[in-house]
């Protein structure tokens, strides 16, 4: 989320908000990063 958040000039909080809507509607999936469990 932060990367995607610098990427768009954007705070953090506000992108993870944004995320979890789309994928409420299903629109995205999140899964977790392959290299950090903590991430997705």
């Amino acid at each position: 989320m932060g990367e995607l958040a610098s990427r768009l000039n954007a705070e953090a909080p506000h992108v993870t908000r944004q995320a979890q809507r789309l994928e409420r509607a299903g629109y995205v999936d999140r899964v977790p990063d392959p290299d950090d469990g903590r991430a997705s």
